[in-house]
């Protein structure tokens, strides 16, 4: 049985519950002030989304007891989901399903607070809006090396839950499964290119420690995200060899996208082996 449970929390705009908030700014307040009385800057929650395309539009300008306070909005819409999920979990112990029964956690998107000057995501590819939670709880809690040190992607998630089910994918699905090996997990071959797009804003792709960000404007940034995981320092002309490199593969992902089968033969970051004999390859 799979059991799937969406929430649209934490997200803009931010209005989580009076006592998390409550909470989370006694928190946020400065020089120590635990008072969760303390008064809080004129910012409705509900108009927080308004708030956040006009700092990005730079026609909003927000003070740091402004800021603290936003992020207090999002950090509460994180306990309230938190404490959710907890609710969820304690269902299934009393349901007593909870000792056969694997969870898998899973986010969307990430959310830049102040990194870039604004607060909120869809604006940008940069690594605090790219990169998500992902947990996988095997059946009671078991331990069994659900841990990887690579990157890995979304897409993975599907073939996870369909080897935790003892089920065997389709030939032509995408992702492969996360759990160990001998317990329907698989090797991963080399370092897969992982690929972003923002419609109307721009492109990113990972391949092993470099990134490649491409803006719709027209503009490239690299960055060494082992060097520097906060993308503050564009490698730009100063890593010519990276730079082809990473444009060739990047390259060759787009332009097939025109000519593209991805029912036949995946995603270019994850091509079947459909692809390779297609291709000759």
């Amino acid at each position: 049985t799979l059991t799937y449970l969406a929430t649209a929390e934490p997200h803009l705009p931010y209005t989580p519950s009076a006592a998390s908030l409550a909470a989370e700014w006694a928190e946020a307040r400065p020089g120590g002030d635990r008072d969760a009385g303390a008064a809080a800057p004129p910012i409705d929650p509900t108009r927080t989304a308004e708030l956040a395309d006009g700092v990005q539009a730079g026609t909003v300008h927000l003070g740091a007891e402004a800021r603290r306070f936003v992020e207090a909005l999002y950090d509460a819409e994180v306990r309230d989901a938190d404490a959710a999920i907890g609710e969820l979990l304690a269902d299934l112990e009393a349901l007593g399903i909870a000792g056969r029964t694997a969870v898998i956690l899973v986010g969307d998107h990430g959310e830049e607070m102040w990194e870039r000057g604004g607060f909120g995501h869809g604006k940008t590819l940069y690594e605090e809006v790219l990169r998500i939670p992902l947990v996988v709880v095997l059946p009671g809690g078991r331990s069994g090396g659900v841990s990887r040190d690579e990157p890995v992607e979304a897409v993975d998630v599907y073939a996870t839950a369909l080897a935790l089910a003892g089920i065997a994918p389709d030939s032509q699905a995408q992702g492969q499964s996360l759990l160990p090996a001998g317990a329907g997990g698989e090797p991963r071959g080399g370092v897969r290119p992982q690929l972003a797009n923002l419609p109307g804003r721009g492109r990113a792709m990972v391949l092993g420690r470099y990134k490649l960000v491409a803006s719709a404007r027209g503009g490239r940034e690299i960055y060494d995200l082992v060097a520097d995981a906060e993308e503050q320092h564009d490698l730009g002309a100063t890593a010519p060899l990276v730079e082809r490199f990473l444009r060739t593969t990047f390259g060759i992902a787009v332009a097939y996208e025109s000519v593209w089968s991805r029912r036949r033969w995946g995603s270019p970051a994850n091509t079947s082996a459909a692809f390779a004999a297609d291709h000759g390859l």
